[in-house]
């Protein structure tokens, strides 16, 4: 599994994007072109924040 945690103090816009995005990355940079779906392995962002997030 690939885990990412993050940590955020201080409110920005669009935070909830950028964890969506990065996680995105992650998870689809696990295969190289050609490579089957079945080869990729779950990813997790745990985020904690001094703020609510949604």
């Amino acid at each position: 599994s690939i885990v990412i945690i993050e940590m955020q103090v201080a409110p920005m816009t669009a935070f909830n994007k950028r964890v969506a995005y990065n996680l995105s990355k992650a998870y689809a940079n696990q295969l190289d072109k050609g490579e089957n779906y079945p080869l990729l392995n779950p990813a997790i962002a745990l985020t904690i924040t001094d703020f609510i997030l949604f």
